[in-house]
């Protein structure tokens, strides 16, 4: 599972300009800045990687205080911390690298490099215990990592590699390529692992057909990689709907994200496109579906759709899974769209899915979004929800309001989500709670369902830390004091037993 810290690492690495944390409470969710992020958590920057030439980083993992990266490097002296990498002449090769986090600074622990004399990119990454997988793609008709050595099937190929990292050193267990011996191009386009397995998804026989002649065609793959410690083998396959954007696991349960046009079928629930045609200009649908892997078989266990009213093209970029909770971020080009039984915005949006095992429904949606907006990465670490990916001039989250400067610029963010989690009984509350006036000023009111359990009053700032705490009966409307209390956005929790609601309340 990826780390929330790699969020900041990623980020920071780009360009560090973080201002004051500010924060937004939203029902059962809270956006806000991440505080205490670190200024030697600078990566690449600061650590001192790469060579005289261009390099670039591209996915990175997390372990502990052990950070993986994998990108391409090209030229001679490509240096990370004390090794330096073969040369890679004037094409790319690949590069994996280890960093040991030491609280206020890091350095790089050993690097290893694979390639040939073509171009080669490492562009995905996965860690479980000392295990290191890395995905990406080669297109030298033949290629080395370590002692083993691949040969293209032609154009542009996918390999998969397994390191075990012995601490202060690392090596190439094995490699393998995609096992579709395509000749046209292929790609790599999510890599995850967990106890029950690794799993790969992209696309082979990739190209365009000419134009006026046709759209893209390709083929697509869900793969199951079985690790049997110094080799590999592959395991089932699974079919998927046109293009992959993301996976997440959690255990045997493997979640698969990506768009769609026409019908899909997810096993026995068949999803349905927009109508295509001229009119339709591409317009497709996004999805979310659930795979459960039983060993050397899977089954889909359920899968949701976005629905649009008009011809438009959303997408989910990402997706993280933390128990039975399902965190999607994407884009609905229209305010008409809905994802499962929950409205989308018209923009760029975070939403949640609650697996109940053979069916999933929404939980909930926040909505972020401006021109150049474009999240592109979730992780989660304990109750918080990391998002990240880049902004242009200005982007809302809720009524936190982010400008750039120059205006001409993307930037980097990272934005915190704390979930409140509602437990199955609470849906009685949620429908007869009332809290007024609300925005508020010196007091507001809050109307306590009828019961025969006391409730308990909790109002929460946008850091999710108590400010208020006070004891109400059931059935009355209990006064909720609110001087001192600074102009903001809060989330008040009503518990009553086992049953719990939050409704957001805005002081002014």
């Amino acid at each position: 599972m990826r780390a929330a810290m790699s969020m900041c690492w990623v980020l920071l690495a780009a360009r560090s300009r973080w201002g004051a944390p500010r924060s937004l409470a939203r029902a059962q969710a809270i956006y806000s800045w991440p505080s205490g992020i670190r200024p030697a958590a600078a990566l690449c920057g600061r650590c001192g990687r790469g060579g005289a030439a261009p390099d670039q980083a591209t996915a990175l993992a997390v372990n502990g205080t052990s950070l993986y990266l994998t990108g391409s490097y090209r030229g001679a002296n490509a240096a990370f911390g004390p090794t330096t990498l073969p040369d890679a002449g004037n094409a790319a090769d690949v590069f994996v690298a280890k960093l040991t986090d030491a609280g206020s600074s890091a350095s790089f622990t050993w690097a290893l490099a694979g390639g040939g004399a073509g171009t080669e990119l490492g562009s995905k990454l996965a860690v479980l215990g000392n295990a290191v997988y890395v995905g990406g793609t080669f297109s030298s008709a033949t290629v080395s990592f370590g002692s083993t050595t691949l040969v293209s099937a032609g154009n542009l190929d996918v390999f998969l590699a397994k390191l075990t990292d012995n601490g202060s050193t690392a090596g190439f267990s094995w490699v393998e390529p995609l096992p579709y011996n395509s000749a046209n191009k292929e790609e790599l386009a999510a890599l995850v692992a967990s106890s029950a397995g690794v799993y790969i998804a992209g696309y082979y026989n990739f190209y365009y057909a000419p134009i006026g002649v046709g759209n893209v065609i390709y083929s697509n793959f869900l793969t199951k990689v079985v690790d049997n410690g110094s080799s590999a083998s592959y395991g089932w396959r699974q079919t998927v709907p046109d293009m992959v954007s993301d996976l997440a696991v959690n255990g045997a349960n493997l979640y698969v994200a990506g768009i769609f046009r026409n019908s899909a079928a997810f096993g026995s629930t068949i999803l349905t496109g927009p109508p295509q045609g001229p009119a339709a200009n591409g317009a497709c649908e996004a999805y979310v579906a659930k795979l459960v892997d039983a060993g050397t078989t899977s089954s889909y266990a359920w899968a949701k759709q976005t629905v649009n009213a008009n011809f438009s093209t959303p997408n989910i970029n990402s997706l993280a899974v933390r128990g039975a909770d399902v965190y999607a971020t994407g884009y609905s080009g229209s305010s008409t769209s809905v994802l499962g039984s929950a409205a989308l915005p018209a923009g760029s949006f975070v939403a949640k899915l609650a697996d109940a095992g053979s069916s999933a429904s929404a939980a909930w949606v926040l909505q972020a979004g401006g021109n150049g907006f474009t999240p592109s990465a979730l992780a989660t670490s304990g109750t918080a929800v990391y998002v990240a990916g880049t902004m242009g001039p200005q982007t809302n989250f809720g009524n936190i309001v982010l400008t750039n400067a120059p205006a001409n610029l993307y930037e980097p963010f990272l934005a915190a989500i704390t979930d409140v989690a509602l437990p199955a009984r609470s849906s009685a509350l949620l429908v007869d709670l009332s809290l007024y006036p609300n925005p508020a000023h010196a007091t507001a009111t809050v109307r306590v369902p009828a019961g025969n359990i006391p409730a308990t009053l909790t109002l929460l700032d946008a850091l999710g830390r108590p400010v208020r705490t006070q004891a109400a009966a059931p059935g009355t409307d209990c006064p909720l004091g609110l001087a001192g209390l600074a102009p903001g956005v809060y989330a008040l929790r009503v518990q009553a037993g086992e049953a719990l609601a939050v409704r957001q309340l805005v002081v002014e």
